[in-house]
């Protein structure tokens, strides 16, 4: 069983300039030898990422791959770290080669996978024998048992958020994380955070007004009323406390506000490091500070112990096939995300959408595939909510990631269809505009913005990629008029032209034909940007149901002894549509509740 905590750089070095060790003039490897079935050497291998090739030496000794190191790449600067790690740790250290892509990373895990094989099939190792399925060819394993006070299932946001809480109480908490990195949904989002904050809003030109209660009303009205109140004012009034709490753990905060899509106020607060990083390095740095957490990675929890109809602890299978008992003194919290990435589960209970087939990609992580919620239920607790599937219409049209998406505050945007047409109010719902793209020809749009916000091109977006290398890698699209922008995304000139001048008339009228209200400004200033979008899964409302304690409610109405949940394995909280922001307002909020909530026995 592998405890770690924060994942280091497995020999990888990045170097400016490629320096092939050992290689002869034909490209093979002089250094390599093979000794009956031992290889030994240093290989070479290349694959194709979002920014052009990535070149890796895979240094093998008695057929073992024993360091990767990755020696060129042109992979967007903050994005490439957490799918090279994956891939690298999987090769290295469990010598698997069958990888789930890193969530909104697909091409960039895809090209380190494709350059290691490379190299690997170069040296003559045997490829489809280090494909594992992380089922057949190891043993039985040996029977691991653990105790402690707190155990956290799921080591994304919530969960880590949980477990330095706890460990603030005074806990010993184990983390158990299915997957070989922590971070989940959360290391991967836009990182924009929803909270009402008067010194910064009030800072603004012209300044914000917000309140508690309206920021209440619009996550209340913007589900259809059928979120539960007590959540929602729990989350809304604890929001500013949380970030706060995440100054105190070290995260750093930007001094602008801004407004994500489907927010529908200018009330989200953006950390200074992108994605999510700056939630989960806070929480990894906590922990690594501390005697009170311990993280085991690569193992999955398949079942709630229930003794006298108590939450007792869990039980799981780490990767080399143990079964790992881990008993709490305390209580279990699961936050093992939703089921987003698990397409069998979302189509059993959508209701509305009826397309949400692997035709339909995500931007979930590939952990999100609602074991939580199946354990809770099947020792009875009441699920909630789990026919809403929140789509959000700015995917990746190759990947379904939220990577790649051009500029910043939805101010910024406006939405065009392939024939170069407004269609929606791009400060609407998610579940409005989702439903707005797909009835669009080909469930396509394109975003489009100036230059009023990327006057350099080496702007970053929330995804920590800038402009330009979004450029150079031709998944976005940059042009000096609005004619040539056309010509480049096969729309209509005359017409894509006419649909920006009748928007900047909407800006000048303060009135707009789709009902939009929020303006940052006339599209007008070049270079111009447009990318490419479309709808993917991005959030399940349904899960748990919880009380304001975080406790399980089991289907009789009565709170289920020892089990917690936190983060999007709860539903009930958004009723039926999520409003942009409030996802990550929701995991450190009731994060921190259920961490609170185990250590004290409540």
């Amino acid at each position: 069983m592998k405890k770690w905590f924060k994942f280091p750089l497995i020999a990888i070095v990045l170097i400016l300039s490629l320096s092939l060790v050992g290689c002869n003039d034909n490209g093979d490897e002089a250094d390599a030898y093979e000794n009956g079935d031992t290889i030994s050497g240093v290989f070479t291998g290349t694959g194709s990422g979002h920014g052009g090739d990535i070149v890796v030496e895979v240094t093998i000794e008695d057929g073992e791959v024993v360091a990767i190191e990755v020696v060129e790449h042109n992979e967007t600067e903050f994005f490439y770290e957490l799918p090279f790690e994956n891939v690298i740790h999987s090769v290295v250290v469990d010598g698997n080669l069958n990888i789930d892509a890193v969530a909104g990373a697909t091409l960039t895990s895809d090209g380190v996978l494709e350059a290691i094989t490379e190299a690997l099939e170069a040296a003559g190792m045997d490829i489809e024998a280090m494909m594992l399925d992380g089922q057949d060819g190891g043993d039985e394993g040996i029977l691991i048992e653990l105790e402690t006070d707190v155990i956290v299932v799921g080591g994304g946001g919530a969960g880590l958020a949980s477990a330095v809480t706890a460990a603030q109480f005074g806990s010993d908490v184990i983390v158990l994380e299915k997957m070989p990195f922590l971070g989940g949904n959360t290391i991967i989002s836009g990182s924009g955070y929803n909270a009402v904050n008067p010194r910064l809003q009030e800072a603004q030109d012209p300044p914000v007004e917000d309140s508690i209660e309206f920021h209440f009303q619009q996550t209340f009205e913007g589900g259809d009323e059928l979120g539960d109140p007590e959540l929602i004012q729990i989350l809304v009034e604890e929001a500013l406390a949380g970030i706060y709490w995440l100054q105190d753990l070290g995260m750093e905060w930007q001094d602008d506000i801004f407004m994500v899509p489907g927010a529908l106020h200018r009330r989200s607060n953006m950390p200074v490091m992108p994605l999510g990083t700056g939630f989960i390095d806070a929480f990894q740095n906590f922990i690594e500070e501390s005697s009170y957490v311990e993280v085991f990675l690569n193992t999955t929890v398949e079942e709630l112990i229930v003794e006298d109809g108590h939450v007792v602890g869990v039980r799981a299978t780490d990767a080399d096939h143990n079964t790992v008992i881990v008993r709490a003194t305390n209580g279990v919290i699961l936050a093992t995300g939703g089921f987003g990435a698990n397409i069998e589960m979302r189509m059993y209970y959508d209701e509305l959408w009826h397309v949400l087939d692997d035709g339909i990609p995500t931007t979930n992580f590939p952990g999100a595939t609602g074991d939580g919620i199946v354990m809770g239920e099947d020792i009875g607790a009441n699920l909630v909510g789990m026919p809403y599937i929140q789509l959000l219409p700015f995917g990746d049209p190759e990947t379904g990631s939220l990577s790649g998406l051009i500029g910043s505050s939805m101010e910024d945007h406006i939405y065009v269809n392939l024939e170069g047409r407004r269609f929606i109010d791009e400060g609407a719902r998610r579940d409005e505009m989702s439903a707005a793209t797909l009835a669009q020809t080909d469930s396509r749009m394109y975003v489009v913005i100036d230059s009023r916000t990327v006057p350099t091109g080496a702007e970053y977006n929330f995804f920590g990629e800038t402009h330009d290398a979004l450029v150079a890698a031709g998944r976005i699209h940059r042009a000096d008029t609005l004619e040539e922008l056309a010509e480049m995304i096969g729309v209509d000139p005359e017409v894509f032209v006419q649909t920006i001048e009748d928007f900047n008339a909407a800006v000048d009228a303060g009135i707009d034909e789709f009902g939009r209200t929020v303006f940052h400004g006339r599209i007008e200033q070049a270079p111009f940007y447009a990318g490419a979008r479309m709808p993917t899964v991005h959030h399940t409302m349904g899960g748990l149901q919880i009380d304001a304690y975080t406790r399980v409610i089991g289907v009789d109405g009565e709170v289920i002894p020892g089990l917690y949940a936190a983060g999007e394995v709860a539903g009930g909280i958004h009723g039926t549509n999520r409003l942009g922001g409030n996802a990550l307002t929701e995991i450190i909020v009731f994060g921190r509740i259920a961490g609170e909530s185990a250590a004290l026995q409540r």
